[in-house]
Order: C-alpha cells, then structure tokens, then sequence
C-alpha cells in the first residue's frame, strides 16, 4: 500500500513545519496520539519526495524502514523509504529488506523529520534505536532539505 496522494493538498506544509517547531513535546505528543497521527504520517511521508536534495542523493540505491511507536492501539505504523535516481519511493508496505530501521516515539520522529533535532542526538539519548547500518541511517540527513 503506497502512501496515499494529497489528503492535505491545501495545507502549506511550511508554515505547519514552523508552527509544530514551536509546540513543546506533549502537544507533539497529544496531536499524534489522537484521529490526526496517521494523516500527519502519511503526509510527511507523501511529501519527502519534495524535500530530497538531488545532489547528494544521486547514486543512491538504499532502503531504509521507519519505524514509529506510540499508537493510540499500542502498534507502530511502518514506512519503507527507497532512495534511488535522486528521488525515492515510500510506502506503508514493505518495499524489500532495508539496510536500516529506524525505531522511534511519533515526538522524537516528527522532531527529526522537522530538523528540530537530528538523529544522532536522538541515538545518543537512547531515543531512536537503529537496526543494520548505522552509517546509512547517519547520512539520511544529508539527503533531505528540511522544510521551514
């Protein structure tokens, strides 16, 4: 199943990228504990694509696996995220075996993807975990032009 098209096509996604930076952890927490979390994925996951810088993403061929905790139902929802041509593919459905998986709460995930706070300082504090590579899932930042 492919990351569904344009649920928030209305939204600018800037100006909620500015405005969720501002929010302390537990309206992070609450906004994505409730009926909002799985649109708030879908559509980060949906606009990624957008924000990949192509210069540093040329000749990439890697697939990485998201992994975000902290559903209202006790489950994770997953995301597969293939990087390949300059651009990628995402989808809630595995894509193959990823060279990482990235495991984190839906604060510390939206922090990251935000630019609030980077991976590295996430696994230094025990709050993102990763499976496989861990140089992979150390550059990821590099391939991406956060938003805001």
């Amino acid at each position: 199943m492919s990351v569904p098209e344009q649920p928030f096509a209305e939204i600018d996604v800037y100006q909620v990228a500015r405005n969720l930076r501002h929010l302390d952890d537990a309206s992070v927490a609450e906004m994505m504990s409730g009926d909002m979390r799985q649109q708030v994925l879908d559509e980060v996951f949906r606009r990624m694509g957008e924000h990949v810088d192509t210069t540093q993403a040329a000749g990439v061929d890697t697939l990485v696996r998201f992994e975000i905790d902290g559903r209202e139902d006790g489950g994770i929802d997953r995301f597969d995220v293939h990087f390949r041509d300059g651009g990628l593919e995402t989808s809630r459905s595995p894509l193959g075996d990823p060279v990482a998986t990235l495991r984190c709460g839906p604060v510390e995930f939206m922090r990251m993807v935000l630019g609030g706070v980077s991976g590295l300082t996430l696994y230094e504090q025990g709050r993102l975990t990763v499976d496989g590579d861990i140089e992979t899932a150390g550059s990821l930042r590099s391939l991406f032009a956060i938003p805001g």
